[in-house]
Order: C-alpha cells, then structure tokens, then sequence
C-alpha cells in the first residue's frame, strides 16, 4: 500500500510530460524551420548564379511561408525577368506576409515594385492603388515628387485632367529640381482640359445635326493637336454627313437658284473646305509615365540596385521630350477659347430652331435664325436652315430678310457712332483739335481766335505763337496783335516758314510810323547785317 502511494506522484509526473512533449517538438520544428529558413535566405544573397539564387529563395519560403524579405527578393527577380504576373503573386504574398516587425523601408519597397508590376500588367486600378500606398511609407519630398508625378501622368494618360492637375498642384512645390517637369505638364494638362470641353460641344453638336457647326470645332482641335482623340475620323465622318446633308437639301428644293455672286456660299466653303483628309490617327500624344515606360536593360544583372535609386533613374530616363525640352505649344490663345464658348451658344440655339421648324413655330424660328445670321454668317448649318425655312415658310422667311438687312444697317450706323462720337467729344472739349478742326474747314479767323485766347492765358506756351502768324499770314492780318506776335517770333528767333515775310511787314510798319522806337531801330539793324552776310556769302560762293 506504501509503495502505491510513492509510485502515484512519479507516474503523474511522466503522465504531465508526456501531454507536453507534442508541444515541444512543435515549437522546436517552428525554431528549426524558421532558422534553416533565414540560413537559406542568406546563402541566396551570396548567390551569383540566378537559378541557384532562385532555387534558395523557394526552398526558405517553403520553410518559412509568411518570410517577408525571401518573397520580396523573389518577386524583385521575377520582376526583373519581365514574369510580371509570377512577380504580382510573389509580392503579394510578401505584402500579406508583412507585421509590425516590416521596416517602414521594406513596405516601401514591397508597394513600389508591385505598383511597376501592375503597370506592366495593365491594371492601372491596382497600379493606382499601390503608388498611393508606396508614397505613404516615406517622408522623403525628393521619392514623394517623383511618385506623385507618376500618379499624374497616369490620370493625364486616362483623361482624368482635373484629378491629374490636382495632383500636380500638391506636388509641385516638394522638390525644386523637379518643378520644371511639374510646370510644363500642369500646361499640357490645362491645355488639354480646353481641348476636352471643345471636344464635348463638338459632340453635341454632332449629336444635335449639326454637323457644320461640329466640323469646325473639330477642325480647331485638330489644329492644335492632330492626334487628340479621334478628331481625324471625325473629320472624315462629318465631311461625309454634311455632302449628304446638302444633297438632301437640294433634292427638296430643286428650284432654290444657285447662290449668287454676293452670296455667303463662297465664304462658307473657304471657311469649311470638304477636302480628303489622309494624316493617320496617330493617338493623343502624352506624356511617357515613368513608372509604366521605364524598362530594366540590366534587369538581372543590377542585384545591388536600391528602389530609390531606381525611382530617380526611370523617373529622369522616361520622361517625354515634350515634358523635358519643350515648353512651347503648352497654352491655347485665348480667342480660341472664347471662341470654342462661343460655339457652345451657337449650337444650342441650332438646335432650338431646328426644333421651331419641326414644331411649325415659324416666328420663333425666324427670330432665333435672325440672331444666328449675326453670331455665325458663315456657317453652313445657318445656310440650311434659312434654305429650310424659305422653303416651308416663305412669308417669315422676307420677314427675317428685312428684318436681317435692318439689324445690318443698325450694326454698321453703330460701328460708326462708336468711331465718330469720341473723335467729335476729343474735338469739342481740347481747343488745339478744335482750331485744327476749324483750319481744315478754311475757318481761319476762328481758329486764329482760339490761339489768340490760347495766348493770352499762357503767353508762356511760344509753339503757339507760330501757329497763330501763319493764319494772321493766310489772311494778311497787321493789327496790332498781329505785329506783337511777328515780333515776338523775331525777337525771340522761333522758328517758322515765311520768317521773310514776317521781317518784310515789321520792317513796312516801323517805317511807317513817325518816330521809331528802340526795337525798330534795332529790328533794322539786324535786318541789315543778315543782308550784308547773306550777300558776303554769296560773294564767297561765286568766286570759289
């Protein structure tokens, strides 16, 4: 019985051990997995041979399935070899594998490569999502620069502008060298945001049959930027629809007379030539996106490369001419854009009278035509429909010709005012206009008497006192006034035409008088001595 109870401790013991041991053969299966897995990871690294480097990489995953770093290294090589989607999978599970012991560094890297990855691919969803992700793990504005304008360029190539100029507006101020690139694809974003918008009215255009009107617009967008969308074919597709569209109008109305010489037909064709358009649909041309064009030449062999080094390399190597070089071309004038809105009115009130003429509505018709003949005289849709409407309404149609001719008259009768109303104000209120104003109508006393007035408040003012001698000479005036101002202009050697003249009548009038004054006496004197010079002068030129 003494023996029982000695012996009942000792088997509880080993009973207790034995439920343990599993457990402890486990946790020591897991210690050995995970070093023979780190062993492995390091002997890969050492490794020259890429088969071999591969064969290691798998052999530690297999040991260690969640090992961060050997998934990384190993979707990195596949990456490199172009095996894109084995390189997606690989990083993947390296991205699900990382903890709160994954350096800040390696989740960078992991989301960096699966972004290039994905752009590979095609799926830009996923690109998008993991460039996102890989600029939130640095800190560093010179890496945040760059990934953002790769995320710009991404929207740019998809057509989202306004999402690519909201980028570029948060990350053009992060790194100085870079702003240059930031500039000049915020202008081609801008630029683009214009084409866009015009290239909607000309949809609508389209859409509405107003194929003139669209034309156009697709004309001017093609003019700027041959590749921007499908411009060309719809070029092509419009000059097609509006041949038959004319066909159609001349079959209805096969007595309307051909367009006389002083017709608008003319102007309409210059302005919308149906000519054979062959230039290729090249695609829009934008801006090569780092993270999508770059390519690896040295894939394999650069095992030492850094992801910020590599960021800054593609970055800088894949960025378009246009981007890099060219600033010029950027920015559409500003009256094309004005008048791209003012297309915009134009088609809707198409559309509405067109609508008038299918509801019978003539006098609305009429009067939204009236105010398309002024907006568009030369647009080849406002032709049809004044052709539609003579046809149908023959009455309205005389009543918007004159109508047309009145506001014409209205137009050209303000044109004028606007001209001669200021021209005639500048007249009224500045007295040097009005006296040339008065001269030229052969009004001489008046004018002579705004001078007169003129000099008398500013006696100072002496351009004025030539002015005032030429009329006194043009209408043989010598009053007193008159030979103040001639002897003003000798005394004081001004200059002017008929000075001669001038001396010839102060010299008559101090003869003349009784008793010569000192100026007289003077005045002769100097008249005198320039004929005596003039006539040594003379001399002189006759004897050499």
């Amino acid at each position: 019985m003494l023996h029982c109870r000695k012996a009942l401790p000792i088997a509880l013991v080993w009973f207790f051990l034995a439920l343990a041991m599993p457990g402890q053969t486990g946790l020591l299966a897991v210690q050995s997995s995970t070093e023979k897995a780190i062993k492995l990871y390091k002997q890969a690294q050492k490794e020259k041979d890429i088969n071999r480097k591969i064969a290691l990489l798998q052999q530690a995953i297999t040991q260690k399935a969640d090992f961060t770093d050997a998934l990384y290294e190993l979707g990195v090589i596949f990456r490199k070899d172009a095996q894109y989607l084995r390189a997606v999978k690989i990083l993947e599970q390296a991205k699900n594998s990382m903890d709160e012991s994954t350096s800040p560094e390696r989740r960078f890297e992991i989301y960096y490569e699966l972004a290039q990855c994905y752009s590979r691919t095609g799926d830009f969803r996923k690109y998008e999502q993991n460039l996102r992700k890989t600029e939130q793990q640095t800190n560093n504005n010179a890496i945040r620069s760059k990934l953002i304008f790769d995320l710009a360029s991404l929207y740019f190539k998809q057509s989202r502008y306004q999402e690519a100029l909201d980028e570029l507006n948060r990350g053009i101020d992060l790194e100085a060298s870079n702003r240059s690139f930031y500039e000049n694809l915020i202008a081609l974003t801008r630029k683009n945001i214009q084409l866009e918008q015009a290239y909607r009215i000309a949809l609508e255009a389209k859409k509405n049959g107003n194929y003139a009107h669209a034309l156009e617009i697709f004309d001017s967008i093609h003019k700027i930027t041959p590749g921007f969308r499908n411009v060309t074919a719809q070029i092509a597709e419009l000059n097609t629809l509006l041949s038959a569209a004319l066909d159609t109008s001349q079959r209805a109305e096969k007595d309307v007379p051909q367009p006389a010489a002083n017709d608008n037909t003319a102007a309409i064709a210059a302005a919308h030539p149906d000519q054979a358009r062959t230039d290729a649909d090249t695609g829009q041309a934008v801006i090569a996106n780092p993270a999508v064009q770059a390519t690896d030449s040295t894939a394999l062999a650069l095992q030492t490369e850094t992801t910020p080094a590599r960021i800054d390399s593609t970055f800088r190597l894949a960025l378009d001419a246009e981007i890099l070089d060219s600033s010029e071309g950027l920015e559409i004038d500003e009256e094309t854009v004005a008048k791209w809105q003012n297309m915009a009115v134009i088609d809707s009130l198409l559309s509405a009278t067109r609508s008038a003429l299918d509801s019978a509505d003539a006098e609305r018709a009429a009067e939204l035509l009236a105010q398309l003949m002024e907006l568009a005289p030369n647009s080849r849709d406002v032709w049809l429909l004044e052709k539609r409407l003579t046809r149908s309404f023959p009455h309205q149609a005389a009543v918007l010709k004159t109508n047309s001719m009145r506001m014409r008259a209205t137009r050209y009768l303000t044109g004028f005012l606007m001209v001669i109303l200021p021209v005639a104000g500048f007249i009224a209120l500045f007295p040097g206009p009005r006296a040339q104003y008065l001269i030229a109508l052969k009004k001489y006393d008046a004018a002579a008497g705004i001078y007169e007035r003129l000099i008398e408040k500013q006696p100072e003012r002496l351009e004025l006192y030539p002015k005032l001698a030429r009329l006194y000479l043009l209408t043989n005036k010598r009053h007193d006034f008159a030979l103040y101002i001639y002897k003003t202009i000798v005394q004081l050697k001004l200059e002017m035409e008929n000075r001669d003249k001038i001396t010839t009548i102060l010299t008559q009038a101090y003869l003349k008088e009784a008793t010569p004054d000192s100026d007289a006496i003077q005045l002769l004197e100097n008249l005198l001595k320039e004929e005596q010079n003039r006539k040594s002068r003379d001399g002189d030129d006759t004897s050499s």
